[in-house]
């Protein structure tokens, strides 16, 4: 990985790299020519929890860790992952220096004075990270957490306890990980004036292509649907107003007059004087 703003200060430095989710990585620690003879220890950690340790001789130079040890035969590879959030305001991680914390490798190298054989080698199988999730307002731009992958078959390693020498002082190296915007943000990498979309591949456009026709049939069959129940619902309208206007037509009746029946008597001045005899 390549190191950006690499800052020194007596025994410490620090510097950051780039995170990619999801990433496997491992920790390459090299000795400097002048320390010769002696055996020195690597400590490993990730946001202040102990990952894993190496006691390297002479020759056992460049140091590389990928993994913590779970088991005697048992280890799981290092990777960045995405930080879990919240929106729980109580029972989270808010204060940027403890965000900011759980992106932070540190690496501490010590002079070992001897080592001890011990019979058994005590394990982690803690998860790594955090046992609380960054509150949502607090994740800032950039931010990574660490971990583990799945577990790995690996050789065993006889198990030994140092003893370090307190006369030599400690080296400290401290590796803040955050993503390519968050070393953007920070100034370590130059943000782009314009954004050039990258090329499309024949194969991939051949691709999109079959996948705008198969949309385009899809929506063509839509609309020859749609146009289908809209002449069935206007034919249906037509059915029913012609039936309403049916119902609403009347039959004219012409009045003719009707001769009256004087047989019986009357007039027709006086048409109801009948003679009852």
């Amino acid at each position: 990985m390549r190191l950006y703003g690499i800052r020194k200060d007596g025994n410490s430095a620090e510097a950051w790299v780039e995170a990619k989710e999801g990433e496997q990585f491992s920790i390459k620690a090299r000795r400097k020519a002048k320390i010769r003879a002696g055996e020195f220890s690597v400590h490993l950690s990730f946001g202040g929890q102990f990952v894993a340790g190496r006691i390297c001789g002479p020759d056992d130079w460049p140091c590389n860790i990928g993994e913590r040890y779970i088991s005697t035969t048992e280890a799981q590879p290092l990777m960045f992952s995405k930080p879990k959030v919240t929106d729980d305001e109580v029972n989270c991680i808010r204060k940027p220096e403890e965000v900011a914390r759980l992106g932070e490798i540190r690496i501490e190298v010590r002079k070992v004075e001897s080592t001890q054989s011990c019979e058994e080698r005590l394990y982690s199988t803690e998860d790594i990270g955090p046992q609380k999730a960054i509150y949502e307002r607090a994740k800032k731009v950039g931010a990574v957490q660490l971990g583990v992958g799945p577990t790995i078959s690996k050789p065993s390693q006889p198990p030994v306890l140092p003893i370090y020498d307190e006369t030599f002082e400690k080296v400290t190296f401290t590796i803040h990980c955050t993503t390519h915007v968050g070393l953007q943000l920070l100034g370590h990498i130059p943000i782009p004036t314009q954004i050039e979309a990258p090329p499309i591949s024949p194969k991939k456009r051949s691709r999109e292509q079959d996948d705008i026709e198969v949309e385009q049939k899809r929506l063509r069959d839509e609309l020859d649907r749609l146009d289908k129940r809209r002449r069935i619902l206007d034919e249906a309208d037509s059915s029913s107003s012609a039936v309403a206007q049916a119902g609403k037509s009347s039959i004219s009746v012409k009045r003719e007059r009707t001769v009256f029946d004087f047989s019986r008597g009357g007039t027709a001045d006086a048409p109801f004087a009948i003679d009852d005899e």
